[in-house]
Order: C-alpha cells, then structure tokens, then sequence
C-alpha cells in the first residue's frame, strides 16, 4: 500500500491506484511516511503546524506535536528511526524577523515524549529550497538537505545524537 497526502485526506492506495481507503480527514495533510514494520503512518498537517501519527488501519491518531509557534514554518520532513522508536525533522523558527528561518533538527519519541533539539541546521529563506532528511539503515546517522552553518545549501551528514555534522556535496535538494 502507498499513503498518500490528497485534498486533505491521507489515503491508502494500492500499487495500480485501485483499493482506495482513506484513513483520516483533516486539513493541510503532507509528508506521509511509514514506520519501519509499517504498522503506522506519520504525517505533518496544515502546512506543517502539527506532527501527527496514526495506524494503518485508521485507528490511534496521535497528535504528537503542535501547533508550532506563529514565528516558525513548522515540522517538515518527519523521518521514522529504523526502529521505529523515533522520529526526526525538522522544525523552524523566524530568524532575525524578517521572512528567513533558523532551521533545527529535532527528534521525539514515536509516543509523542521527549522532544530534542539535535543540531542547527543553518537558515533558508526556504523558496524552491525543500530541506529533507533520513536516518542510515542502522540508526547510526542521519543524512541532511539544509543551508548548514558554513558551506551553504546542500547534503550533510551527522551522527544520529546530533553531533560531527560534516558537509559532503552542495546542490542537493529535498531528502
């Protein structure tokens, strides 16, 4: 099955587009993403004000962010750990109050408990730039599309507790 963000519903849909189900209805729905057993789907709505999870069934819809302050685009780009204890993104305030934002990657327990600030990840402007982000198959880092702190916008890696965020290529673009 594929989850699907459409009209602010979020979908399942066979692989052919046939056996439709929609899961829940509310408004802004983007960025679905499995846990790694795929038993649960989460997913950021309103244009990123909240952090949601819910099962594949439709059922335990857990709000477990949210809403994000006024001065912040949101959460973006929630990414399950492989095992799916966690979830990283990130998550934005206004900077220097102009229509730039400071970017941060966070991480919170797949509950919704112990929300943790990882690491800066510089700031964007964000217009036609999607920063993005996923964990390595074994939980042991995390590969980064941010305007980091020094080199500019591009692939960065990190360890997963947030520390020796290096720079490896410039140019990249969403996760």
């Amino acid at each position: 099955r594929i989850a699907v963000a459409h009209n602010g519903m979020l979908k399942l849909i066979d692989p052919e587009g046939g056996n439709r189900s929609t899961l829940v209805v509310l408004p802004g729905i983007v960025q679905p993403t499995w846990s790694p057993d795929g038993e649960r789907i989460a997913f950021v709505v309103s244009g990123g004000r909240s952090l949601y999870v819910i099962d594949r069934d439709g059922s335990d819809l857990t709000h477990l962010l949210g809403p994000a302050p006024h001065d912040s685009i949101g959460f973006w780009s929630p990414a399950w750990s492989p095992d799916g204890s966690r979830i990283a993104y990130i998550a934005s305030t206004q900077w220097n109050k102009v229509d730039r934002w400071r970017l941060r990657v966070e991480v919170v327990d797949a509950d919704g408990s112990n929300p943790t600030e990882l690491v800066e990840a510089g700031t964007c402007y964000c217009l036609g730039f999607t920063p993005g982000l996923t964990w390595s198959p074994d939980g042991a880092s995390m590969a980064l599309v941010i305007v980091g702190p020094d080199e500019g916008y591009g692939l960065y890696v990190m360890n997963a507790d947030g520390t020796g965020l290096r720079f490896v290529a410039e140019g990249a673009n969403g996760s």
